[in-house]
């Protein structure tokens, strides 16, 4: 049988060794590192109609809601609709997204205007030989 080709991914996972010491309790979500790249949108608006919580879109279809609490979160959310890798600690579930909360990025594409983004020059490169 031939082997399955996988489907590349934009998240890398860094697992470590589970510890088997302690159980974890059913409503707790383990925590894990990840590399992610994806744009940063926004997820939530205040009355004003700002936004108030942001999160990454990678390109396997997840969204990592960013957490705000560290200051490199409060960095991020300043980089709306830019392309970005991000590495994190991912968290609880919240709204049906893992929160991540953001040890360091790097901004891969920027616009000087992000509303005119053609979302097709973000996407993954085909290169053709």
């Amino acid at each position: 049988m031939p082997p399955v080709a996988s489907r590349p991914t934009d998240v890398t996972r860094h697992h470590q060794k589970p510890d088997t010491t302690r159980k974890m309790k059913k409503d707790q979500t383990q925590k894990e590192q990840i590399t992610a790249i994806g744009i940063v949108i926004p997820v939530e608006w205040d009355e004003k109609g700002r936004p108030s919580a942001h999160a990454i879109a990678s390109y396997d279809e997840e969204e990592y809601l960013i957490d705000i609490r560290t200051e490199t979160g409060k960095q991020l959310s300043g980089v709306d609709r830019q392309k970005i890798r991000a590495t994190g600690t991912l968290g609880s579930r919240i709204k049906n997204r893992r929160m991540i909360s953001i040890t360091s990025y790097e901004v891969l594409f920027s616009s000087p205007n992000p509303k005119d983004l053609d979302l097709k020059d973000l996407g993954p490169k085909n290169h053709h030989s």
